[in-house]
């Protein structure tokens, strides 16, 4: 049976790592606007690019930091089984203690994901509108399909070199 604590536990780490996810996007999108604000032209330069709102920049950053999250904890299994495999191919044997790195790839990959998602979103957004690299939210071309498409390549290429950058990153703390 599940008590108060053990619940009370639950949502102090479902808060601990959203705000892992949230927090540096505020502090991102809070320098980048200082910057933007100290680099502001006229108001016809200003008009001729999209603006996401800023609780938007901040989801999208969210996304970016919890996504990465995900990515340490999903890459965690594949890291500790090689290791294992390896450390028994040698004579020794695994102490459980494998999880423990997720206390340094946890919040590190939030930071990175976040970060990554904010930048990305900035200069996608500073595309030209009829580009097809531009982004989904600016894109004013003919082809919307192939917008689409590169978003979710650009993303899906990204992810998976984040994938297999944690996984030897885990790999080498074990």
């Amino acid at each position: 049976m599940i008590n108060i604590q053990s619940l009370r536990d639950v949502f102090y780490l479902i808060v601990l790592s959203l705000s892992f996810a949230v927090i540096p996007s505020w502090i991102l999108l809070a320098v980048s606007r200082v910057i933007g604000w100290s680099l502001k032209t006229s108001p016809q330069e200003e008009a001729a690019d999209v603006r996401l709102g800023f609780w938007k920049n901040v989801f999208l950053g969210a996304l970016g930091g919890f996504v990465g999250e995900v990515m340490a904890v999903a890459m965690l299994y594949p890291a500790e089984s090689s290791w294992c495999r390896d450390m028994y191919a040698q004579g020794s044997y695994c102490d459980g203690q494998g999880p423990l790195v997720l206390i340094l790839t946890v919040p590190l990959c939030a930071i990175i994901g976040s970060c990554t998602a904010i930048i990305w979103t900035w200069y996608s957004l500073g595309i030209r509108a009829n580009n097809p690299w531009a982004s989904v939210f600016s894109y004013r071309g003919r082809n919307r399909a192939l917008n689409v498409g590169l978003v979710i390549a650009v993303q899906a290429v990204y992810w998976v070199i984040f994938a297999w950058a944690i996984y030897l990153f885990t790999r080498s703390l074990l």
